[in-house]
């Protein structure tokens, strides 16, 4: 969560000059200040990941529990944020383009239409401040022993997903000028054993945490296996060039549904030629 670093906007005003910034949020942690200090900087997009339907999904999603909490607040908090967030945007008239989240898993995959009714209800609030609502899976990527998955878990639920799921939210909104973003092929890819085959576009990733520490690839971020060094302990150069990426790089092979997979069949099929 980016809102964990108190230098974010700080970090933004030296970075939006010469990059593409783009924010990937629970919305939790905003207020109304911090969102007009950026979308006063107009960013390129802010997604905020919801991933639930009601207070209840979303506490099983996220992992807290609703025990001692004022009913629904931090789902409240959450979308009250992104009310904010698409009302600011077109009172600025910012081009920053405000997009949801969805991880489909078990936990969500009964609640098609309560998803579709809440982005409704989101749209609306936030004066049409909403671009695009984005489906994805979730992926697991490794076992305990970091072995790489093989069966995903819900592999049963992506081969079902969009007539059960997907077909009932665009139904739904099918009024409403948004964008819906939904990769049919890549869940019919996790609803089939993965192959792990040779990663070629290892070489060009690497995950800057928010505390300073560098992961081997964003899938690999927070597994202290896979932790390159820390920024504050070294510099890139030496955390890029140093032993432990080096040895993971001469073994690293892909994982399900990753990242730089386009990247990676692109530099295979390079490699073929």
């Amino acid at each position: 969560e980016p809102v964990f670093n108190p230098l974010l906007i700080e970090f933004i005003k030296k970075a939006i000059d010469n990059f593409d910034v783009g924010i990937y949020t629970n919305g939790l942690l905003w207020d109304k200040n911090k969102i007009d200090q950026l979308l006063s900087l107009n960013p390129s997009f802010v997604r905020v990941s919801v991933n639930a339907g009601s207070s209840l999904v979303h506490s099983e999603v996220f992992g807290y529990s609703l025990k001692g909490l004022k009913e629904n607040h931090i789902f409240s908090k959450v979308l009250e944020n992104i009310i904010y967030f698409g009302k600011r945007k077109k009172e600025l008239e910012s081009n920053t383009v405000i997009g949801l989240g969805f991880i489909i898993n078990e936990k969500n995959f009964s609640e098609p239409l309560e998803i579709a009714n809440l982005i409704d209800y989101l749209y609306d609030k936030s004066d049409g401040g909403i671009d695009y609502v984005a489906f994805r899976p979730e992926v697991k990527y490794f076992e305990n022993d970091l072995s790489t998955t093989l069966v995903q878990p819900n592999s049963e639920l992506f081969r079902r997903v969009k007539k059960e799921f997907i077909n009932k939210i665009i139904e739904k909104l099918k009024n409403r000028p948004l964008k819906i973003v939904f990769n049919e092929n890549v869940f019919n890819s996790l609803s089939l054993p993965h192959t792990p085959q040779i990663n070629f576009s290892a070489p060009w990733s690497v995950s800057f945490n928010y505390d300073g520490k560098l992961y081997f690839s964003s899938e690999h971020n927070g597994v202290d296996d896979y932790l390159i060094g820390d920024i504050k302990q070294k510099n890139f150069n030496q955390i890029w060039y140093g032993k432990k990426r080096l040895k993971l790089l001469n073994n690293i092979y892909t994982i399900p549904s990753f990242k730089l997979g386009t990247l990676n069949d692109l530099l295979g099929k390079i490699k073929e030629i």
